[in-house]
């Protein structure tokens, strides 16, 4: 009967918890909202604008390529996937980096640092936004 007590208590407790962190969280709810993806270059180009700055090495000689994404129309974005072409020095394109800016809220700017690794410095960058996951 005691061990029956206790894990009812564990039980309110963690459901006491959880209400609390979602409480605390209000973004966490728009994980469970359905979105709909949206790959029309002239559609997603109408929503949102990209800009990438130019790349630089950090302490570790990694390749960093700062920037950010305005979402400009009127809904909440779960993800925004961009696609960074780094290129060398004559123009020529070289690496490829594709990464995913979450929770971008309607009418704001979000603000990334991409790591893109051991990549030699001396490269410039062109950002285009490929994908979004808007949400319903």
């Amino acid at each position: 009967m005691r061990i029956g007590r206790v894990l009812l208590i564990l039980l309110v407790v963690a459901i006491i918890g959880a209400v609390g962190y979602v409480v605390l969280n209000p973004d966490i709810m728009q994980s469970f909202r359905p979105t709909k993806a949206i790959t029309n270059q002239k559609q997603i180009d109408s929503m949102t604008l990209g800009f990438v700055r130019e790349p630089y090495s950090d302490d570790y000689n990694n390749l960093r390529v700062p920037g950010w994404v305005d979402n400009r129309s009127k809904q909440d974005m779960k993800s925004i996937s961009v696609e960074i072409q780094l290129m060398d020095e004559k123009q020529q394109k070289k690496e490829k980096i594709t990464y995913d800016i979450q929770n971008v809220k309607a009418g704001t700017r979000q603000t990334f640092d991409i790591n893109a690794g051991t990549i030699p410095p001396g490269r410039t960058a062109t950002i285009k936004i490929k994908k979004l996951e808007v949400i319903q």
